[in-house]
């Protein structure tokens, strides 16, 4: 199976202002996500259901992993020190408007 990879808005911003060398490793391990989002290297999230991290060198990909629909969305991308901030929030947010979707549809 293979996953749709979605990237809010804010991440694509935050990928302009890291060097190079950087984005483009960050890039194609979020594109490694479509094949396995739950693979070699994701780790759990405490405290939020179907929520993912990746490791890529200093720099951490926060994702939410939707089953249901086979969808993954990237809510942060950043530096190790600072990228848990806002992203616990944003996948709470996200799997509770995903939550209301599936209701209205059945």
């Amino acid at each position: 199976m293979t996953y749709t990879v979605a990237i809010v808005p804010s991440v694509s911003r935050d990928m302009k202002k890291l060097p190079g060398d950087v984005r483009a490793s960050i890039l194609r391990r979020i594109e490694k996500l479509a094949e396995d989002p739950c693979g070699p290297g994701a780790e759990k999230v405490r405290g939020v259901k179907h929520c993912f991290r990746v490791r890529q060198g200093n720099y951490r990909i926060i994702y939410g992993v939707f089953d249901e629909s086979l969808r993954v969305l990237v809510v942060r991308v950043g530096h190790r020190s600072e990228v848990y901030r806002d992203a616990i929030s944003w996948l709470r947010k996200a799997m509770t408007e995903g939550r209301r979707r599936r209701r209205r549809r059945t």
